[in-house]
């Protein structure tokens, strides 16, 4: 079936996206987002080649930094030591998306965003992007604006469940996996302005979870 095209993202227009858990109160951690703001429509995007890596030589957060706790943005000169602290700190395969839409390159840097569920700690990776967007990636823990799976769809992401919710006057989508309407958390997740098809198509090019550890949200 074929999926409607997104229309051009109205300017001003602010979405509320998760960022962390607290653990102690088990309640999701907001963070505003402006996800039209500079956003070239889909198909006014020049095509691209491979993302480029930003240069490591500017100031940023050592990759060997301390893990920062719950609530705190850490910005890290290149997207390899963003990755490398991430790693360092969670039990979660780290990965990014093998494949981005055309047109759409990493504009350079990286921030990270720390979270965790009692002993279960979560990270927030944010990319800048070069028309002015941003990739939004979410490990360990992952979940929907405000919970409300009601509000998203099921798909499959490499054979896993997952949901989808997709905005598409922005355009803007938010998936994560494995997650399901009855247990609405899940291990990753994706959010940006992106189509459907974009979204579970960059989603399909990370490796699948394994060793999954189950996490209950208070919604």
């Amino acid at each position: 079936m074929d999926l409607p095209e997104p229309r051009p993202a109205p300017r001003g227009l602010v979405v509320v996206v998760a960022f962390a858990i607290f653990a102690a109160s088990s309640v999701l951690v907001w963070r505003a987002l402006e996800p039209g703001a500079g956003v070239q429509p889909i198909a006014s995007r020049t095509p691209a080649t491979a993302s480029p890596t930003p240069s490591a030589t500017a100031s940023g957060t050592p990759p060997t930094a301390e893990w920062p706790g719950t609530g705190v943005s850490l910005p890290f000169a290149s997207v390899d030591e963003a990755l490398e602290f991430i790693r360092r700190n969670l039990d979660t395969e780290v990965a990014l998306p093998t494949w981005l839409p055309p047109g759409v390159d990493l504009g350079g840097g990286a921030s990270v965003y720390g979270g965790s569920l009692g002993e279960r700690r979560s990270a927030q990776l944010t990319l800048p992007l070069s028309d002015g967007g941003s990739l939004i990636v979410q490990y360990g823990v992952s979940a929907l604006d405000g919970c409300a799976p009601e509000a998203s769809v099921p798909v499959r992401v490499s054979g896993q469940p997952g949901r989808l919710r997709y905005i598409p006057e922005y355009p803007w989508s938010e998936l994560i996996w494995p997650a399901t309407l009855a247990h609405p958390s899940g291990v990753y997740g994706l959010y940006g302005p992106f189509t459907r098809r974009e979204i579970l198509a960059m989603a399909r090019s990370m490796p699948p979870v394994t060793g999954r550890v189950v996490v209950e949200l208070n919604c």
